[in-house]
């Protein structure tokens, strides 16, 4: 068992722990100073005892926070992909490591991380979420010190983080949807917006089409590939619910045999300068279309639409968001967008539909009290019959 004692030097308390002896036979000791108080220092020193004598007591590592997070981020970039890492090492050399980097591991202290925190609200004016951001991925980093023996706790346990923002998603109405692809009809990534509004697709997947993923027998394509922000293209999705079959609609299905046809005359005129990838969506070339040249593409015929601005992921809101008052099963659309549960969707979309509470109630009283429902009530909607398609 191991025994310690709280002594006083010139301006503080401190307490000293008896470690027996090394090796060499010395006398071995465990001290910590900077206590304000004898009370304080016993109060630490039993916490010391307490883990040296249960066996429970680590090491602290004496490296810095910047050392240390820079080997969590070089181990956090084997295991997710290559978009998430990238968001992980901006978060945290940008708003982390700057911050309280030099801070020693084993010294950083909860007080540390909300003053870290406090920093970013109020001087860098960085939001709720981002904020909340910063902290999963520090706790995250933390979890892994502690996991190691690094250090004994994980401090951002003790932290308050600040209140969520929910934010409402930004969507096209129909007429807004149809204007825009009636303004878009002769561009060149007119199929590309029309996957988007009638798929809900991310824009890394429409990239990343492969004409081989297009059953054009069964009218569905499947998400099996997808192109990174810097143009490579990986057979992966960004999650396992990602990996979905979706059904298309005639028109789509037309629109896709003409973009067929003009892509097989391009590759032909092309002749040996055609690189093949098998992409729907492709250059002249045939090589990948990168996606800041479609986002130029994109932003440039909303203001030729004269169109409020909406991101080009807000096209995936607004076919959910149109499904959804069309009155389609929150699963259908939840499966659709590859969401891994249906509660997802309905957090992000159910502010959408103000009436949904009034036609539930309306619907549950028709049922319970016999009242017989009017024809609009009357829908058992499938997902391929659903009027959801932009007719041009």
């Amino acid at each position: 068992m191991y025994s310690g004692s709280v002594r006083k030097d010139k301006t503080s308390w401190y307490y000293v722990i008896e470690m027996g002896k090394g090796i060499n036979g010395k006398r071995k000791q465990k001290k910590k100073r900077g206590f304000k108080t004898k009370k304080e220092a016993h109060k630490a020193m039993t916490e010391m005892l307490h883990e040296l004598n249960s066996g429970t007591y680590v090491e602290p590592k004496k490296i810095t926070m910047n050392e240390f997070l820079s080997e969590w981020l070089k181990n956090k970039q084997l295991t997710v992909g290559e978009n998430t890492y990238l968001k992980y090492s901006r978060t945290v050399n940008s708003h982390v490591i700057p911050y309280i980097g030099e801070i020693m591991l084993p010294d950083l202290s909860a007080m540390h991380v909300q003053q870290l925190y406090h920093t970013l609200s109020q001087e860098k004016g960085l939001s709720n979420d981002n904020i909340r951001n910063v902290h999963k991925f520090l706790s995250q980093a933390l979890k892994q010190g502690v996991k190691f023996e690094y250090i004994p706790k994980n401090v951002t346990e003790f932290i308050e983080l600040p209140k969520v923002q929910k934010k409402e998603v930004e969507v096209w109405d129909l007429d807004e949807v149809q204007h825009f692809l009636e303004v878009t009809k002769t561009n060149r990534y007119y199929i590309v917006y029309q996957i988007a509004i009638n798929t809900g697709m991310r824009q890394s997947e429409i990239l990343g089409l492969r004409w081989k993923d297009i059953d054009f027998d069964r009218g569905v394509l499947n998400v099996r590939q997808t192109l990174s922000h810097f143009g490579e293209l990986k057979n992966s999705t960004k999650t396992a619910a990602g990996a979905r079959t979706i059904a298309l609609p005639d028109q789509l299905m037309h629109e896709l045999n003409k973009h067929k046809v003009n892509q097989a005359k391009e590759k032909l005129k092309s002749g040996t300068f055609y690189s093949d990838h098998g992409l729907v969506i492709a250059t002249q070339e045939g090589t990948p279309l990168h996606p800041r040249n479609l986002l130029r593409n994109f932003y440039a015929q909303i203001k030729k639409a004269n169109l409020k601005k909406i991101s080009f992921h807000d096209l995936r809101h607004t076919h959910a968001s149109l499904l959804l008052k069309q009155g389609a099963h929150p699963k259908v659309v939840s499966e659709r967008l590859g969401h891994a549960d249906t509660r997802m969707t309905l957090d992000t979309y159910s502010h959408l539909l103000p009436n949904m509470q009034e036609e539930t109630a309306e619907q549950f009283g028709n049922m319970l009290f016999g009242n017989k429902p009017s024809n609009n009530d009357e829908n058992t909607i499938k997902e391929t019959n659903l009027p959801y398609v932009i007719n041009l």
